[in-house]
């Protein structure tokens, strides 16, 4: 009887330059990417709590993660609270630091908006060091949430999402789920 091994390289394929794998033993989700100067920042969320996010609360958190430009992880930071909580874009600011957008489903832990809804959304500034500055809240009595984001020309942001609440700060409701948008100057004031 003879005995026969089968040892296949794996080579990247052509035209791949590096991969990278992020996560840990559950579900991890991507929502955003952006290039800053030494490689990229890295939004989603996260419901596990081992391996590199072993700093996760239970259940669902946002991740911010910043990679070099070989794809080595240089930070991680989870953001969450008691409920729901994803991060659905991100933003690296012409003026230093990163906005991040996405929803919350508690105001507890590290969410500090006061806002009404089963869900709102979230806006947070962070600084390079995946420090939170400042958090803003944006939402009426049900679901908000926030799905895009880009720096405008005067160095604030244009924020968008989708809404049903129907005590709504973004106007009057239309139907099921209506699309806002918010405009922030540069220092994050409602224009």
């Amino acid at each position: 009887m003879a005995l026969f091994t089968n040892h296949t390289a794996l080579a990247q394929p052509e035209g791949i330059t590096w991969q990278q794998t992020i996560g840990a033993e559950s579900t991890e989700w991507a929502g955003g990417i952006d290039k800053q100067p030494s490689g990229y920042v890295i939004c989603g969320y996260s419901d596990s709590e081992l391996g590199d996010f072993s700093e996760t609360l239970p259940g669902y958190d946002m991740f911010i993660t910043t990679i070099d430009i070989n794809g080595n992880i240089d930070l991680i930071r989870t953001i969450g609270s008691s409920g729901y909580d994803e991060a659905n874009d991100v933003v690296v600011r012409s003026q230093g630091g990163i906005a991040v957008i996405g929803l919350v489903g508690a105001h507890d832990e590290d969410i500090t908006i006061s806002d009404e809804g089963s869900t709102d959304c979230w806006l947070g500034i962070l600084d390079d060091e995946l420090n939170i500055t400042q958090q803003h809240g944006f939402g009426g009595n049900l679901v908000d949430e926030g799905t895009a984001l880009i720096e405008t020309s005067d160095g604030g942001l244009l924020l968008t999402g989708f809404t049903t609440s129907t005590s709504n700060p973004f106007g009057t409701h239309l139907r099921s789920n209506d699309v806002f948008l918010v405009k922030l100057d540069n220092e994050m004031n409602l224009v």
